[in-house]
């Protein structure tokens, strides 16, 4: 058996109160994660105005604040792939001035990629076991169906 360097485990146990349904801010974490790969607001336009992405992310972020154990142990430094993303994070606002398109930079900086680092700092934090992997490539999976569906009906180019 190989063991993995490099993981921390936290002070604290998450364990969801009832084995049947997750935790609120794993519900709120995988259907932030559907709404980013399934965009429902490109099938019905009238969802835009919802800002679906920013609201369940926002509620994402804020059950993940919330949720038991420190901010350190939320975002720990040990670890070195959430090392990595933070000096990704650095050098993205730092070369932000000097960048041949600085406002499209600040427009890119803010719409995708915060979405993206969040995203990856809340699968970190609520993917614990494999049945949350499990669970969250199921929601990846209806995600890319809502994708799909769409453009099988509207046929032929």
């Amino acid at each position: 058996m190989r063991v993995m360097t490099g993981t921390v485990k936290p002070s604290y146990k998450m364990s969801p109160k009832s084995k049947a349904w997750p935790p609120f801010g794993v519900v709120l974490f995988l259907l932030y994660a559907w709404i980013c790969v399934g965009r429902p607001q490109e099938i019905v336009p009238q969802l835009i105005v919802l800002r679906l992405g920013l609201l369940t992310g926002g509620l994402a972020l804020l059950a993940w604040l919330h949720a038991p154990g420190r901010f350190a142990e939320k975002i720990s430094l040990d670890t070195p792939r959430v090392r990595d993303v933070m000096i990704l994070i650095g050098l993205a606002v730092i070369t932000v001035p000097v960048s041949i398109w600085p406002a499209h930079s600040i427009l890119f900086l803010f719409n995708v990629f915060w979405k993206t680092v969040l995203l990856f700092f809340l699968v970190i934090y609520w993917c614990r076991t494999v049945h949350d992997v499990r669970r969250l490539l199921w929601v990846y999976c209806l995600g890319t169906v809502c994708l799909v569906i769409p453009g099988v009906l509207s046929g032929p180019l």
